[in-house]
């Protein structure tokens, strides 16, 4: 199939051009606050063991990346909501490439600002950074080609995707519940097209559900839905918010835990505490019925307080194979029962899960502040191999 490629502004798609995204703390004390979604499909495939990111032509997709080019004016903007009780947010990962770069990466700008809404419409108010400032403090191969699912895996290296770390100039809070936008910009070389910024990319979907990601183009001097145009499908941005928690809460490590399902393989209560990519690694196990989850991990602790304002759980893990489920769950000791609050595709890079339960009095147990939480994981659909595994690096609590 010969499939020619040309560079635009806008996007890159078949008969276009593109790609980029994924993480890293934006300081050695920042965490990664939130992640917006997976970009590769397959992993340890691509040139020299890399992963990959494949444009799913099979479901009409045609779009590799959407261009947000300093060159061209052009940017590119995706929300966030921070949980518990707010973030300290001191800056983000985006992912973003120029094509036929190769693997140094070229990319030599990024400019970030944050809206408290959605950049078109006419109402939001920039907050935070600005059009002009490069924020970017690091910019290294992350290890990801994208690709077309019809091109040769092993071969095709026109699109590395390069990982950028940005660290704002001024820290900026930003409350619970309330949703926020980012828009960035990045620049590169001249010699090459781009940067471009690739969509969320989940194996066997059109785009991640509730996708509504924009795009400024000095085209038309105006915001708009990104969307592929092959699938008609509205699209979303990978990109990571980093900072720490507010509210006076400390992360409250495991005191104990069990694999309810699953067959412990390595590391120990100690790989759970804090994120230093030391996992508590185990394998799917036996079970009787299809909605049970081969691997679900319990853990439990103290609660500081016995009755908080705020209550928070964060999970940092990853697993050996797409088209995995990851469920959070919260103990609601009024109901005596497992509480889910998140429901995701789980990822095979680490990415950081963060809950926050309701009325959180009832996740602490009266007279002895017991709290516990879980994690499930299992395959809702299809999956060509009989054994993979989860590796677990953080499981703490936030409680304040």
């Amino acid at each position: 199939m010969n499939i020619h490629v040309s560079n635009f502004p806008c996007k890159a798609r078949l008969g276009l051009t593109a790609l980029a995204s994924f993480a890293l703390a934006a300081s050695s004390m920042a965490a990664v606050l939130y992640n917006n979604g997976p970009l590769i499909t397959r992993t340890g495939v691509g040139s020299g063991g890399a992963d990959v990111s494949e444009v799913q032509t099979s479901l009409l997709l045609n779009t590799y990346g959407f261009g947000h080019q300093q060159s061209a004016g052009n940017r590119v903007a995706d929300d966030f909501t921070p949980t518990g009780a707010g973030w300290h947010v001191t800056g983000f990962t985006f992912w973003g490439y120029q094509t036929n770069s190769g693997i140094t990466s070229t990319i030599n700008h990024v400019n970030v600002r944050i809206w408290d809404g959605p950049p078109k419409l006419g109402t939001s108010l920039v907050i935070a950074g600005d059009t002009t400032t490069n924020v970017m403090t690091a910019t290294v191969f992350s290890r990801i080609y994208r690709i077309l699912d019809t091109d040769n895996a092993g071969t095709t290296v026109s699109r590395p995707v390069m990982k950028q770390t940005v660290v704002l100039g001024t820290a900026v809070d930003l409350v619970a519940g309330h949703t926020y936008w980012v828009d960035w910009q990045s620049g590169g070389s001249s010699s090459f097209s781009g940067p471009w910024c690739p969509p969320v990319t989940i194996v066997g979907q059109t785009g991640k559900p509730g996708a509504n990601s924009e795009q400024y183009t000095m085209a038309t001097l105006a915001w708009a839905d990104l969307f592929d145009a092959g699938a008609n499908a509205a699209q979303d941005l990978p990109f990571e918010v980093n900072g720490t928690q507010l509210g006076g809460g400390v992360d409250i490590p495991p005191t104990d835990f069990t694999f309810f399902r699953g067959v412990q393989e390595s590391g120990d209560l100690s790989s759970l505490a804090i994120s230093d990519d030391n996992y508590l690694v185990a394998r799917n196990g036996v079970t009787a019925l299809r909605t049970e989850s081969p691997i679900t991990l319990r853990v439990s602790s103290v609660s500081p307080l016995g009755t908080p304002t705020n209550f928070g759980f964060k999970v940092e893990n990853h697993v050996s194979i797409t088209g995995l489920t990851q469920r959070t769950d919260l103990f609601d000791y009024v109901a005596g029962s497992y509480e889910n609050e998140d429901t995701r595709s789980a990822t095979t890079t680490d990415s950081v899960v963060q809950v926050a339960g309701t009325s959180p009095a009832r996740f602490v147990e009266t007279g002895t502040n017991a709290i516990k939480s879980q994690v499930r994981i299992r395959a809702d659909g299809p999956v060509f191999t009989n054994t993979w595994r989860s590796f677990f690096d953080q499981t703490v609590w936030q409680i304040s």
